[in-house]
């Protein structure tokens, strides 16, 4: 009898403290201005990610796997925006270009998506040619996110705006993975394992202080292909699993010459 009412005081202890991490927590749509959907069309379809703004309304960063589709380097394209607003959407076209990124210009996508070395450096500042007046610049967390800390990811996949309740994983559960990746953070939808799909690569997960603790850059399927091309079946058994690069790796990116 005792035994079971400790483990019943350890449950209300556990689930307390989740309710009250979600209470001290920011509500994720009063930064819905800060993150767009980015588009570019091409003659046979198009291409998005999505994007944040960083310190004023003319940075945006994201993915450096989107940003290499979405815009040349040191050369203008045209792009479009697109963000929800509270009885639509605001779709904005201007014209844009890469004005830094990552080392991954000699990388395939697999690459980027098999070697730490590439998937590191997956990331890129894209400088629109005029400010964007919606926009809300955010700021970046320079600490590490902790284990099990709740983030909310907002990402545009399909060009739907999903806030995606998430936490942070501890290593030690996809080991594979973690061998390949030591310096990526394991983010994981709490309430919708699909919620981070197609078009959420660039996407910032804040943390309860609302600043970007990461940056989704890539989704693991059932299976994946480790470093050394082993086939890996994945231990967090759903739809899709999420990681995503320290916010930090944004500083050390900008400081680069």
């Amino acid at each position: 009898m005792k035994l079971n009412n400790c483990i019943i005081s350890l449950f209300f202890v556990l689930v307390s403290a989740i309710a009250n991490s979600e209470e001290n927590c920011i509500n994720p749509k009063n930064y819905a201005r800060s993150t767009v959907a980015i588009t570019r069309y091409f003659e046979k379809g198009s291409a998005s990610g999505t994007a944040w703004f960083y310190k004023d309304k003319k940075t945006l960063i994201t993915a450096g796997h989107v940003a290499q589709i979405l815009a040349s380097n040191g050369e203008w394209t045209t792009v479009e925006l697109q963000q929800r607003e509270t009885h639509g959407f605001l779709v904005t076209k201007m014209r844009a270009r890469i004005k830094k990124m990552g080392n991954i210009a000699s990388a395939t996508y697999f690459e980027i998506a098999a070697l730490e070395k590439y998937a590191r450096e997956d990331l890129a500042f894209i400088e629109l040619e005029h400010p964007y007046h919606e926009a809300l610049p955010l700021d970046i967390s320079r600490e590490r996110a902790p284990d099990y800390s709740l983030l909310w990811a907002i990402a545009y996949p399909l060009g739907k705006l999903v806030y995606a309740r998430s936490r942070t994983l501890p290593p030690g559960i996809e080991v594979e993975y973690e061998k390949d990746y030591p310096s990526m953070i394991h983010v994981e939808a709490i309430d919708n394992r699909q919620a981070l799909l197609e078009g959420s690569s660039g996407g910032p997960a804040l943390n309860c202080a609302g600043k970007v603790s990461a940056i989704i850059n890539m989704a693991l399927g059932e299976t994946y292909v480790s470093s050394k091309g082993k086939i890996v079946r994945r231990a967090t058994k759903g739809t899709a699993t999420n990681y995503g690069l320290p916010a930090a790796f944004v500083e050390e990116l900008e400081a680069r010459k």
